[in-house]
């Protein structure tokens, strides 16, 4: 039967569902009801009430199953939990199905006591307090005639009637008629109504042996001339039991009716003077009796103990199925504690792992903590400008010098760079910012301030620690020496000397005066070359490392740099260092002004990487030739760094000639889009195509279709490699 089926008749359909009619819901009465306080209902026909007993004590189970008892209806049902029954009070309901715990009402022989809480009124008080008792009920004297005849029965019963008691299936006397004194007394120790435990001597087992049988048949059953020894008295009294089933409308149960009479007396007492023979027969007679008496009591022996064997097997079966039940139960509850256990360990191991992860949090936490402890603390000493631009231009961090050069304050952090007013004049540096993005190097220029100073600026890539460019940052130093007076102090260049801290994890850079000493040098400078700051402090480069540094080309262009040569000069030299071993340096010098001298700043950028790229493709130079097109490598600043036999062939320029200049100048190429444009392409994408016209060494224009590819080192050094093929046939 399928639920909508099930629904046809009894409801009806609404918006959320299906709505039950209401001549059903009439029917049914829903209340808040405390089963340990409240009245019960009365009459019911079915009570179900599951998996509440077992959180109850055995005294408030028994009050709620007396109350069940009272608000069910003769034959109503009881539906309990698979782990619940009625306990000790089996006299109040009988199993009716054992797997689903369904219990049928009991008539009880007296209605268990039960109390409701119900508040008692005693009596009422009236306004000033007094309390006001009702008035007792006067007894009800008249006399009719249904009295007269209840009094008459009574009187005949209790005097004319035989002794009887009325049991229910469990042998438990309900009521009792007549003086049964005689049969039945209470048995020492605990009071008990059980018939059984209540029989005298020698009633005990025809009693028994007849209940079975009427049990089994339903019929009634006479036991006569049952011996029963009746106090002190010396020869035991003969008495008829009968038993009789009595079924009980409206109820399953079924009662019986035993009823206790007087044997009627033997044969009459002879004189005693009867002849021998006469005494002979009847002594003879007496024997026949006896045997007769002994065979019925052995064939009800025999009787009993078959019907007490049916009994004990069916007891064995029943044990017999609940020891089944209880080992299925016991397995039930094997395989749970069993997923418990499981469940707890997998529980364990997850506590673990998540103490592990707090305690890795945590830790992260206090290195995060004090590393942004020293980097806020290292900003705040550093007395140079420095500016931190994230991936979208946005500021990030800034030192306090910088918020002058700049214009900034403190809630600036997160606006974008383009909006702030700098008080540098003469450079776009929202384009030099946006370049250094594209192109991944760094730039360097000599600016003036609208105050009249000079300033050093440096724009640099922010890498971060996966190798991934994320920003730039903005170092700016006073060329004017306005931080410090005097580099003529061992300890002065304060600016100069951050600017080396800031610079170290790429570039060495050094200070020097008109005498080349050196006045300062950043730590990275003192660590690659294995120098005592101490005993470097005022002592000529040339003299350092043995006269390794006394390099004509370095002399060149210090002394070019010092004599009112220009302010900056680049140059690439080869050194054999002690420490370092064969470097290729790219050296930028750059000079500065002071009360006392000029003074050099160096930077030193280690080239060894990108020579060694250059090398290899130099070593690869013999399979290049083979190439039928012109194959070049330059530098990110278009200096072509090799140049194969073919590019000699097309452009007539030896290797020796076109070396260090710049391919764009000496090809004179021309480009259908800016150069910028595909240079930007190249360094973004790595890799740009396209048709260009470019000049031989004769004057002769040549077209050629162009693939240019980047190329980068082990330690972020880049090259451009370019690939020419001529698109015109050469003239004849």
């Amino acid at each position: 039967m399928s639920p909508r089926s099930a629904c046809v008749g009894f409801s009806s359909r609404s918006e959320d569902g299906y709505r039950v009619n209401k001549n059903i819901r009439d029917m049914c009465i829903f209340a808040q009801h405390n089963v340990l306080s409240d009245p019960p209902f009365s009459q019911m026909d079915l009570i179900c009430c599951r998996n509440l007993l077992i959180y109850l004590e055995p005294v408030l189970q028994k009050k709620i199953i007396a109350l069940f008892h009272y608000a069910l209806r003769p034959n109503g049902f009881l539906v309990l939990g698979s782990s619940e029954g009625i306990g000790t009070l089996g006299n109040l309901f009988a199993l009716d199905d054992r797997a689903s715990k369904i219990f049928t009402k009991k008539a009880a022989a007296a209605r268990p006591a039960v109390s409701f809480s119900l508040n008692k009124y005693t009596g009422q008080s009236d306004r000033a307090g007094t309390t006001i008792r009702p008035a007792p009920k006067q007894p009800d004297t008249n006399w009719n005639y249904i009295e007269a005849q209840k009094e008459f029965d009574r009187r005949l019963l209790s005097q004319f009637a035989p002794a009887a008691v009325f049991v229910n299936e469990d042998l438990e006397v309900v009521h009792s008629r007549g003086r049964i004194d005689r049969y039945l007394k209470l048995a020492p120790g605990r009071a008990s109504l059980s018939l059984l435990k209540m029989a005298r001597e020698g009633l005990l087992f025809e009693l028994r042996n007849a209940l079975n049988r009427a049990k089994k048949g339903g019929l009634p059953v006479r036991k006569q001339r049952v011996q029963v020894k009746n106090g002190n008295a010396a020869a035991p009294d003969e008495i008829d039991v009968e038993i009789i089933p009595v079924p009980v409308a409206n109820t399953k149960e079924t009662y019986f009716m035993i009823v206790f009479t007087d044997a009627p007396p033997s044969l009459k007492k002879r004189p005693a003077s009867l002849p021998s023979s006469a005494a002979a027969a009847r002594q003879a007679e007496l024997e026949n009796r006896r045997s007769l008496k002994l065979e019925q009591e052995l064939a009800a022996t025999k009787e009993y103990l078959h019907s007490l064997i049916e009994n004990q097997e069916a007891t064995n079966e029943e044990l017999q199925s609940a020891n089944e039940e209880i080992l299925s139960s016991n397995e039930e509850l094997q395989s749970t504690n069993e997923e418990l256990e499981t469940s707890k360990e997998e529980l364990q191991s997850t506590n673990e792992e998540l103490s592990t992860v707090n305690d890795e949090l945590r830790s992260r936490n206090i290195e995060v903590t004090q590393i942004n402890n020293d980097f806020s603390n290292l900003l705040a000493s550093v007395n140079i400008g420095i500016v931190m631009l994230g991936g979208d231009l946005t500021i990030r961090r800034f030192t306090p010098p910088a918020q002058k050069i700049f214009g900034l304050i403190p809630t600036d952090v997160g606006r974008p760079f383009a909006n702030m007013n700098p008080i540098i004049e003469g450079a776009d540096l929202q384009s030099l910012i946006v370049g250094v993005m594209e192109n991944l190097t760094s730039v360097e220029r000599e600016v003036h301030a609208r105050d009249g100073n000079s300033y050093f600026i440096q724009i640099l890539p922010y890498r971060t620690l996966e190798n991934r460019i994320d920003g730039v940052i903005l170092v700016v130093i006073d060329t004017h020496l306005r931080a410090d007076e005097g580099l003529r102090r061992d300890s002065g260049q304060t600016r100069l000397y951050a600017s080396g801290l800031i610079e170290g994890a790429r570039e060495y850079s050094l200070v020097l005066d008109d005498q080349l000493r050196v006045r300062a040098a950043s730590p990275t400078f003192y660590a690659a070359f294995g120098l005592d700051p101490a005993l470097a402090a005022n002592t000529p480069l040339p003299h350092f490392g043995h006269g390794q540094w006394d390099l004509p080309a370095l002399r060149k262009a210090f002394d070019s740099v010092l004599h009112d040569g220009p302010p900056s000069v680049q140059l690439d030299f080869e050194q054999d260092l002690a420490h370092l071993g064969p470097k290729h340096f790219h050296l930028t010098v750059n000079r500065a002004e002071s009360p006392e001298s000029r003074l050099l700043v160096l930077w030193f950028q280690d080239m060894s990487a990108k020579a060694e790229l250059e090398g290899a493709l130099r070593n690869q130079a013999e399979i290049l030739d083979l190439f039928h097109d012109a194959v070049l490598l330059r530098d990110l600043d278009n200096h072509i760094r090799f140049w194969n036999q073919s590019a000699r062939t097309l452009y007539g320029y030896s290797p020796e000639d076109a070396f260090g200049k710049n391919s764009h100048d000496l090809l004179k190429t021309h480009f259908p889009v800016s150069a910028d444009s595909a240079d930007s392409a190249v360094r973004t994408r790595g890799l740009w195509e396209g048709q260009v016209v470019q000049t031989t060494r004769t004057g002769k224009t040549v077209r050629v279709f162009s693939r240019w590819g980047l190329i980068r080192g082990h330690d972020s050094s880049a090259a451009i490699l370019e690939i020419n093929r001529e698109l015109t046939p050469p003239n004849v």
